[in-house]
């Protein structure tokens, strides 16, 4: 009996490239037993909506498009339960594609498409937010909103350029956040900020050294960095230069670990979630779901913790 497929792909992601490429995509998929069953998303919360209803009825999903494709891919699949989670693959399809870079599948349509048919799934961890669920990561302050106002027109025509010229015209503005974080319960920070964020990943932004080489991506642990909040422009310019460095040493980045982290703040920040805006919240909370979704990888000893 032929396996069960539901193919989902944004035909508006990373200028429209996979759509001159679906006829070679199917022929792959066919050959490895599989019927298909093909649906475009139509719209924003189009895949959410569509996997929360149908995806129990498949053996496998497959989607293609970006990180903000698949985000919504999570939000379907979290709202049933486990048992009933079928394994995915994944053709990166976007503009930056991060969650692919952490799970070394390729940027190449038929080369994603083919370790999605012949590889091997694995559980990775899923985040939720204020009952809200990511892939990857949840962040907000400078230029975080950059991801999720910049048009698709603008992504498709300039690629990782759009996010860096938009967030460009930001740099004069930067503000500062007062806030409290917690991880496991546990005071980690106090004071203002211009960035935060809560990951599961190798890659953020495309920089694949932004955190360290003990992350796993499946030992329930999330990591969060703050970028604090600089006393002169002297210190405004050495953050940006300990971020484009990566330095873990730098004296105005917090680091801190855990399966549940937690913000408080006189105001409500403005969350986006693996790029797409996640909400505004004073009290913003943040658990980390193990192995949670199965997606399809070459080598999975390389990417999970034993």
């Amino acid at each position: 009996m032929k396996k069960q497929m539901l193919f989902l792909y944004n035909p508006m992601a990373g200028k429209g490239r996979i759509k001159a490429r679906l006829s070679d995509v199917f022929e792959i998929f066919a050959h490895h037993g599989f019927e298909i069953t093909v649906h475009p998303t139509l719209g924003a919360g189009d895949v959410t909506q569509i996997v929360a209803e149908k995806a129990e009825q498949f053996d496998y999903i497959l989607i293609a498009g970006g990180d903000g494709t698949l985000h919504e891919l999570a939000e379907g699949l979290m709202r049933l339960p486990k048992e009933q989670r079928p394994p995915c693959g994944y053709i990166p399809a976007g503009t930056v594609n991060d969650f692919a870079s952490s799970l070394s599948i390729p940027k190449q349509i038929l080369r994603a498409a083919q370790l999605a048919a012949e590889g091997v799934p694995a559980y990775f961890d899923i985040g939720e937010m204020n009952g809200h669920f990511f892939t990857y990561i949840a962040g907000f302050g400078a230029f975080t909103e950059v991801a999720y106002e910049t048009s698709q027109a603008t992504k498709n025509a300039l690629g990782k350029m759009a996010y860096f010229l938009d967030g460009a015209k930001r740099i004069t503005s930067l503000k500062r956040y007062p806030l409290r974080l917690t991880a496991d319960g546990n005071p980690a920070f106090e004071g203002d900020v211009l960035f935060g964020m809560v990951t599961n990943s190798y890659s953020v932004g495309g920089f694949r050294k932004m955190m360290n080489e003990h992350i796993a991506l499946n030992d329930g642990i999330f990591e969060a960095v703050l970028v604090k909040a600089p006393s002169s422009l002297g210190d405004l310019n050495q953050t940006l230069i300990d971020l484009t460095m990566q330095n873990r040493e730098s004296r105005h980045l917090i680091y801190c670990r855990g399966s549940s982290v937690s913000f408080s703040s006189p105001e409500p920040l403005k969350w986006t979630l693996d790029g797409e805006f996640g909400g505004s919240y004073c009290e913003t909370g943040i658990v980390c779901h193990q192995k949670a979704i199965a997606f399809v990888v070459k080598e999975k000893e390389e990417l999970i913790s034993d």
